[in-house]
């Protein structure tokens, strides 16, 4: 790029525009844009929050297979698009594993759901950590172990304390 170019940049445009060469930098309209769609912002939140609510609601009323349902009825909307939500397909399989975790009987069914979580989602700190805490409560703790493991090597640094605490680190 030339000196007195209008495209000049850094020093060079500096230089060009004290000789009077160039004309005044422009504000940088560059922005970082978030894709369309699943954008995490309040309300994003606030939709997940009132899913959470709900089934929170139900497990406490002694109501635990209406939240499912609820879940499911979530779940199978997103996968067919046809709710505009701004929360992820992950996070309503983690509260439907969550749940069937605090109804009685229904353990092998938060396996069957985290199972499915860490298929579709290897990537995700998440699952192992939530299947590995069911694991601990069972008391299969050689299982729980390896699951805490690839839980941390997966989490984010922000997440590694939580992680930690989970696994009675």
């Amino acid at each position: 790029v030339q000196q007195g170019h209008p495209q000049a940049q850094g020093p060079r445009r500096d230089q060009a525009r004290r000789r009077g060469r160039a004309p005044p930098a422009r504000r940088d309209r560059t922005r970082v844009r978030q894709p369309q769609g699943r954008r995490r912002g309040v309300h994003s939140t606030a939709q997940f929050d009132i899913l959470k609510g709900l089934t929170s609601s139900l497990v406490a009323s002694k109501q635990p297979a209406q939240a499912v349902e609820e879940l499911s009825a979530a779940r199978d909307a997103l996968a067919r698009g046809e709710r505009e939500a701004d929360y992820q397909q992950i996070e309503v399989d983690l509260l439907t594993g969550k749940v069937y975790t605090q109804w009685s009987g229904h353990n092998s069914d938060a396996l069957k759901v985290y199972d499915t979580v860490i298929k579709e989602h290897p990537e995700d700190f998440r699952g192992f950590l939530a299947k590995g805490a069911l694991l601990k409560k069972a008391g299969q703790k050689g299982d729980a172990e390896r699951m805490f493991i690839q839980a941390k090597y997966l989490a984010p640094e922000s997440a590694l304390e939580i992680v930690r605490r989970v696994a009675g680190e």
